[in-house]
């Protein structure tokens, strides 16, 4: 797992780079994507790692978030100076729409996992019912035919 820092740092350095050798936006989809899971990792959470005491791990994860912060900043920055303000509140909303989308999505399928397996537990029930029904049956012919 890449420190988020490290992360963040050359993501936004590839995005700048492909910037400066006048890249255009839609040629760094993927840089731009990396960099902004760099961010939303920041400043989402602390690194789980044991840092020393509780103050360090607090002012690591501070610093963490705030770098995280000043490099989403800057890539505000680079889209309004080339998409103008306009450019980043649609990469604003279309974040947000995905985001939503795909946790609509995992719901979706977490909710057919669960009634797949209801659905296999309900025929396993009835397989065993219809099995122990013709079993007592057979049982009960072959009782009164006198073969038991």
């Amino acid at each position: 797992m890449v420190d988020p820092i490290t992360g963040i740092t050359a993501a936004y350095a590839a995005v700048k780079t492909g910037i400066k050798m006048g890249k255009e936006m839609s040629s760094l989809a993927k840089d731009l994507g990396t960099l902004f899971d760099f961010i939303d990792g920041a400043k989402a959470n602390h690194s789980s790692k044991k840092r020393g005491s509780a103050n360090e791990e607090a002012m690591q994860t501070f610093i963490e978030r705030k770098e995280a912060e000043d490099m989403e900043e800057n890539l505000r920055n680079i889209v309004i100076q080339t998409r103008g303000v306009g450019g980043w509140a649609e990469l604003v909303k279309l974040r947000a729409d995905i985001r939503v989308q795909r946790k609509k999505e995992e719901e979706d399928a977490r909710k057919r996992r669960a009634q797949l397996i209801e659905d296999i537990g309900f025929y396993i029930l009835v397989g065993l019912a219809v099995l122990l029904t013709a079993g007592v049956g057979i049982l009960a012919i072959l009782h009164f035919q006198g073969r038991l």
